[in-house]
């Protein structure tokens, strides 16, 4: 089983000067910029596969709370903005919204036999994004979903 944080919105980057004693507010849109759907990929043409059997399974076996097969991951109405306050600072920031996907191969149906036995891959994500704010150019090792971020927003690699 794989776990990994993926970037799915990002913000356009904002350019910050604050002076010390003063604080603002600033809002940032979110831009969806990839889609994760929940979803049972089996390996031969033809496999039927109840694919939220595969997830019930899977969150059995890891306790995890998963999404329900079938379903895509879609920001909410009130998901398309952060808002945020901020004191002195100084630089480009950006706001990132990511989710933790989950891919799991499977098999069932133990057998030589072909035509009993399916073996696929379950990839779906844990209710509940995160959203974090980050610098441009932050001279520290970035989480994946603000490094890609960065990369994509910022014309910069985050390679510490």
């Amino acid at each position: 089983m794989t776990h990994k944080d993926t970037l799915v919105a990002v913000s356009d980057a904002h350019q910050e000067d604050i002076p010390a004693g003063k604080t603002e507010k600033f809002t940032y849109h979110l831009a969806p910029i990839r889609t994760v759907t929940s979803a049972v990929t089996p390996d031969r043409k033809g496999d039927e596969v109840n694919a939220q059997a595969a997830v019930a399974s899977l969150e059995s076996a890891t306790g995890l709370e998963l999404a329900k097969a079938g379903t895509t991951f879609t920001l909410g109405p009130g998901e398309r903005e952060l808002s945020t306050s901020s004191g002195r600072s100084s630089g480009v920031m950006v706001a990132v919204v990511s989710i933790d996907t989950v891919e799991a191969p499977f098999s069932y149906g133990c057998s030589n036999d072909e035509e009993k036995s399916v073996r696929g891959t379950l990839a779906t994500w844990q209710p509940g994004p995160y959203s974090s704010l980050f610098k441009c150019g932050i001279k520290e090792t970035l989480p994946r979903p603000e490094a890609e971020a960065e990369a994509l927003m910022c014309g910069q690699v985050n390679s510490k």
